[in-house]
């Protein structure tokens, strides 16, 4: 990727499992439409730097805006809407930031994200969430600055079953 991408509402963009995509340096990827990104076990989805040595904060972030379809359910099983199952999100600023939508997070990895903590700041997040009711379930979140950061009034459980590790200097 050597530019932002929008993938525009009303738009649906379907990653197949195994598929690297490389970000370079400041580059976001903003979803305001449908993505679907679902791997395997084997065969995961990677978003990753384009740097030769990569080091967190080189690209910028994957960002769920408000317009973005949300995940549907038909109790607890997944009926469509955008979905990240068997990702891996690393050496961004922050891996996810989710800003007012509801996208189906599920047997995903989020590693090696931050911007290089400052004294007062907490950012460099394996996963932000403001505002929305997504479902972040069954991930590995670690080796980040910030493991996950919530601001929602949401009274659904929205992250469960995940394992949250080895983030410095805030969990």
């Amino acid at each position: 990727v050597t530019g932002n991408i929008l993938l525009s509402e009303g738009a649906t963009l379907t990653i197949e499992a195994g598929v690297t995509v490389k970000f370079d340096a400041g580059k976001v990827f903003q979803v305001k439409g449908e993505l679907i990104a679902i791997g395997t076990s084997s065969s995961k989805i990677t978003f990753t730097s384009s740097a030769s040595s990569p080091t967190a904060g080189d690209w910028e972030c994957i960002q769920f805006y408000n317009e973005s379809t949300d995940a549907s359910f038909s109790g607890n099983t997944y009926n469509g809407g955008s979905i990240m199952e068997y990702c891996i999100v690393e050496y961004a600023e922050d891996g996810l930031r989710i800003e007012y939508s509801s996208p189906f997070i599920n047997y995903s990895e989020f590693r090696y994200n931050g911007l290089g903590y400052t004294s007062g700041y907490n950012g460099g997040y394996g996963i932000y969430i403001s505002g929305g009711n997504p479902k972040i379930t069954n991930c590995d979140i670690h080796h980040n600055e910030t493991g996950v950061y919530i601001s929602t009034s949401s009274d659904d459980n929205i992250v469960s079953y995940n394992t949250i590790r080895d983030n410095s200097p805030f969990g």
